[in-house]
């Protein structure tokens, strides 16, 4: 007998329909006069996670069946925006629900000069929960969103790897021992994956599961990947990407000639990759079960997102950082406990990493929300009002030879940039959903209106001033951020 995803075993047995899957925009305009009292959320992200490859959004591949299987329960949003394609700030960013440029750390190594505070007009979600009676835990997988950055405020567990890292098995058994001891009352719990993110080196049975077939060929033939311009990144990038073995070697300063990238590189990459994404989409499927198991699934929010996508060699590129649709645009799914709002649906506009705990706590009998709409930035994005249309996004720092900091406005239809030497770009994507060819000179009107939406928002509550009573972090942070690639 065939083993189905936990919700997909618990949607059989509510005998939901296939036709229930239908786009139900109406759906998603939600009803805040209803709110479920009390009930216990779960925040999952999953760092560096493309949402084009998950089945979910379209995926060729099968690597995602629990991720998916709560898609088709929840609500999926369609166009979902991370403000900046960076660990710490976009993480920040969800808490607070304000911009990067307004909570004031933009790249990772920022927190190494000073550690996010929360306070008024920046407090985070988590403070303001567990001042509402929550419980609040969080299990992190990676140094970039340790304690030393500040995100562990208002946390009364916070429970990160001892090393640069862990795996997400170790995550989810650590998760796992909270919740089978965890204090009775409303909780609120985050869950933080590092897979996918580099270097892609995923366990069995997973790093077998997926060889080069003709539908990847093609895969990375309409994404335009080249292996040539790739060759000239930095030499740690290609490391971390296409040869983990010899990255410490480069780190500690030796000089290495590293291979060449070319088309089976890439091939192996991709490979690689979605094996992460289907370990990871493996452990949610443990910490789903635990949470069935529990009796907690039913009568709770999930919501499951990510800090950033990944290049994957597209725009010439193998990371993140920059303000291109493969960094931007992120999974977002959210399954709410009846009856709030009608499920499953699909919410086709845009939105942004700063709507997600504002649209949740509006369901939530709490004073937290009305404390964090008070600052907020984002909005309740299924309250059934007019909604902003737009997405704002930045980008972290001048990490290669394009010039200057730069900012992106995003809608429906256009992703529009201003850079610092102030030549605007301009991308048609219901024509071009990649970004490939800017359109700035034949729709100047357009790219105008959207400058001026962009810079009201750069004027907005600029970033706080910084407490020098919390600690940065010292020098083990600063290698830990090193060994990943950060903090050069």
């Amino acid at each position: 007998m065939e083993v189905l995803p936990v919700c997909w075993a618990r949607r059989e047995r509510r005998a939901i329909t296939l036709g229930a899957l239908l786009l139900c925009v109406s759906a998603c305009s939600g009803d805040t006069a209803t709110v479920v009292s009390s009930s216990p959320v779960v925040l999952v992200t999953i760092d560096t996670l493309r949402r084009d490859h998950l089945g979910c959004y379209g995926h060729i591949r099968d690597t995602s069946p629990h991720l998916d299987a709560l898609a088709h329960e929840g609500i999926r949003f369609e166009r979902a925006v991370a403000p900046i394609a960076t660990t710490l700030p976009s993480h920040l960013s969800l808490f607070t629900s304000l911009q990067p440029h307004q909570h004031g750390l933009l790249p990772n190594r920022s927190a190494l000069k000073r550690s996010y505070v929360s306070g008024p007009g920046h407090e985070s979600v988590t403070v303001l929960l567990r001042e509402s009676g929550y419980r609040t835990a969080a299990f992190v997988s990676a140094r970039p969103v340790s304690r030393f950055t500040g995100i562990d405020a208002g946390f009364e567990t916070f429970d990160e790897p001892r090393g640069i890292q862990r795996s997400a098995a170790l995550t989810t058994e650590r998760v796992l021992e909270w919740l089978g001891s965890r204090p009775e009352g409303p909780f609120f719990l985050w869950v933080h994956y590092w897979e996918p993110h580099e270097y892609n080196r995923p366990p069995q049975p997973h790093a077998d599961r997926f060889r080069t077939d003709a539908a990847l060929e093609r895969l990375i033939d309409a994404r335009g990947v080249d292996p040539a311009p790739l060759n000239d990144l930095a030499h740690l990038d290609r490391a971390l990407m296409f040869f983990p073995s010899l990255a410490q070697r480069i780190r500690s300063g030796e000089a290495l000639e590293l291979p060449r990238i070319d088309r089976t590189a890439i091939l192996d990459l991709y490979n690689r990759y979605d094996g992460d994404v289907s370990y990871v989409d493996a452990e949610f499927g443990r910490l789903l079960e635990a949470l069935e198991e529990g009796g907690l699934l039913e009568r709770s929010t999930v919501a499951v997102t990510a800090d950033h996508d990944q290049s994957l060699g597209q725009h010439d590129w193998l990371g993140h950082n920059r303000i291109t649709n493969e960094n931007l645009y992120v999974r977002l799914v959210v399954r709410f406990p009846e009856p709030p709002v009608a499920q499953p649906s699909v919410f086709p506009g845009t939105v942004s990493l700063v709507d997600v705990m504002p649209t949740i706590l509006a369901r939530l009998d709490v004073a937290a929300g009305a404390r964090l709409a008070a600052q907020a930035e984002g909005e309740d994005v299924l309250s059934g009002r007019p909604l902003r249309g737009h997405a704002f996004s930045q980008r972290t720092s001048r990490l290669d030879d394009e010039p200057g900091a730069r900012y992106a406005l995003l809608t429906d239809r256009w992703r529009y940039v201003r850079r610092a030497d102030d030549r605007d770009a301009l991308f048609d994507l219901a024509l071009d959903p990649g970004g490939r060819r800017d359109v700035v000179d034949r729709h100047r009107e357009t790219a105008t209106r959207l400058r001026g939406t962009l810079e009201a928002i750069l004027e907005r509550r600029p970033a706080p001033e910084p407490d020098s009573s919390r600690r940065a972090g010292g020098k083990e942070f600063e290698e830990h951020l090193r060994s990943l690639g950060y903090a050069e």
